[in-house]
């Protein structure tokens, strides 16, 4: 009953793109290449720091850039173009 899904890389991702429901995923300690699911009606933020991708649940520098960093204006743009009729946006850099 979704129209979209926002979502870290968890499970929760993947089944919203097995039912067609696009998804906004956000990519912080985790590598982007790793959590590929193919979807092709989903956006994928991340940013490009220094310490990462690090694959760690605990930030080992204690900052969470990767994630904090992350300006919600991008995650909801990219929540706006993947709700338009016929936009599909491609993976994210920030």
């Amino acid at each position: 009953r979704l129209d979209l899904m926002v979502s870290n890389d968890t499970g929760p991702r993947h089944i919203a793109a097995a039912l067609d429901v696009p998804t906004v995923t956000i990519f912080g300690p985790t590598h982007r290449a790793w959590g590929d699911s193919g979807f092709g009606r989903s956006a994928e933020l991340s940013l490009d720091v220094e310490c990462g991708p690090c694959m760690q649940r605990t930030c080992p520098l204690g900052h969470h850039k990767c994630m904090r960093d992350l300006e919600p204006a991008k995650v909801i743009a990219a929540a706006e173009q993947l709700l338009m009729p016929g936009r599909t946006p491609l993976p994210v850099s920030a």
